[in-house]
Formats: structure tokens, C-alpha cells, sequence
């Protein structure tokens, strides 16, 4: 009887750890811990890569814009000659109370004619650098293709679609502090900008984020993110809805 409760007691002890290790193997050859990201996780690296706070895809819509503008894109009369693409290196950096960060970039902008009239803006751009939030930092880079049109002194918005392709290593600063390597791609369908105040009013954008946590355990995910026009975007994804403060 004694040999049975012991028995019973060390089986109910491996059920038990086993219960509480959710994102551990029970395996007994495999001592690596597999580290999966979180939901909760993924929403804060997609939404890093998205909010200008972090110099995400919002920031460098504005810097676009504000390009454009500074060029005379939206006038009838740009600075830019047409088919000629001018090249800049520069950093960009912000050092707020609760979010910072800090980017080397490279850019590229073509103003594509049709008959000696301006049809587009090409604007490119790859940059490398650090984020840091409160619940998130990351050391990553960004590539960026975006095809500019709505140029012209009419319509009063600009209209964005292209790529945007953000990967790098991110630590958690919360829940279970995963850390794990992502990329993130970003398709934008339409969103578009007013011109005068540089804000994004509209659009969406697809996604896909993807990578590897510690211990190997991979992770896929892909969604929407649709721009609501009030400073904020609705973030869906499996099965899950977040909201991202631009």
C-alpha cells in the first residue's frame, strides 16, 4: 500500500509540472526549453513596427510627406527632375519620457513622369537602429519601397502602396520576457495621408510576421491592420483585436 501511495504521488507531481510548463517539453531527452511568442507578444512588435513613436511605417509615411512637400512634389511645379533619383544618408532619432529610438537611413526618390508630367513618387529607403518601449526593445532594420501617387497640387491626400519589411531581434520586457528574431512584412493597399497635417486618414495594410523564439520554436502569423483616421489603427489577427496608437 505504502509503495502504491508513493507511486501514485510521484505520477501526480509529473502531471503537475508538466500542467504548469506550457511552454516547456515534458520530454525527458529534450532538455532545450521551446519557447513559443505569445499573442500578446506579437501585437506589441507589429504595432512597435507600425507607431512613429518607435520609427515605424507612421513616421516614415510622415518623413514622405513631408519630402514631397519640402520638394514641391505637390505643387505644379516640383523641385525633383523628372526620371532622376536622389540619394541621402541621414539619422533620425527620438528620446521621449517613455519610448526612444534611434536609426541610421538610407534614401532613395525617383520622380517618375509620363510626357514630361509627374505621375508618381517612388521614395525607398533601408534603415538600421534600436527601439526602446516600455514593454519591448529591438535591435532591427527596414526596407521600404512605397509608390507615391496624388501628386500635384489636387487631391488635398496622397495616396501610399508598396512594401514595408521590418526584421531584427526583439526582448519582452513583460508576461514571460520572450525573446525571439521576427520579420515583419507590411502590404499597404491605399492608405492615404493628408497632405497639409501629414496624418494617415485612411487605408489598411496586410501582414505577415514571422520568426523564431528561444529554443527554436517557430512562429507564424499573418492579419490586417486597417488606419481609422482618429491617430489610431485597428490591429486583427488570430482571431484577436488591438488597437495601435500611431
Amino acid at each position: 500500500m505504502n509503495h502504491y501511495l508513493f507511486s501514485l504521488r510521484a505520477f501526480s507531481i509529473g502531471v503537475i509540472a508538466c500542467a504548469f510548463s506550457v511552454l516547456t517539453s515534458c520530454d525527458n531527452n529534450d532538455d532545450t526549453q521551446q519557447v513559443t511568442v505569445q499573442e500578446q507578444d506579437a501585437a506589441d512588435a507589429i504595432s512597435n513596427s507600425v507607431t512613429s513613436d518607435t520609427g515605424g511605417l507612421a513616421r516614415t509615411i510622415s518623413q514622405a510627406v513631408t519630402y514631397a512637400s519640402d520638394e514641391d512634389v505637390f505643387t505644379d511645379t516640383p523641385s525633383l527632375a523628372c526620371g532622376s533619383t536622389y540619394v541621402s544618408t541621414y539619422a533620425d532619432s527620438y528620446d521621449g519620457p517613455l519610448y526612444d529610438f534611434n536609426y541610421t537611413i538610407d534614401r532613395s526618390t525617383t520622380l517618375v513622369c509620363t510626357d514630361g508630367a509627374p505621375v508618381h513618387l517612388a521614395f525607398s529607403g533601408q534603415f538600421h537602429g534600436t527601439y526602446d518601449t516600455p514593454r519591448m526593445s529591438s535591435d532591427d532594420s527596414s526596407t521600404t519601397s512605397l509608390i507615391i501617387t496624388g501628386i500635384g497640387p489636387q487631391p488635398t491626400v496622397a495616396t501610399f502602396n508598396g512594401t514595408y519589411v521590418r526584421n531584427g531581434s526583439q526582448q519582452s520586457k513583460i508576461r514571460q520576457m520572450n525573446s525571439f528574431t521576427s520579420i515583419i512584412q507590411l502590404t499597404l493597399n491605399d492608405v492615404k495621408v493628408n497632405k497639409a497635417s501629414r496624418t494617415i486618414v485612411s487605408g489598411s495594410a496586410d501582414f505577415t510576421f514571422q520568426g523564431q523564439g528561444t529554443g527554436g520554436a517557430s512562429f507564424n502569423y499573418s492579419g490586417t491592420i486597417t488606419f481609422n483616421g482618429n491617430g489610431t489603427a485597428t490591429l486583427v489577427f488570430n482571431g484577436g483585436s488591438f488597437t495601435i496608437d500611431l
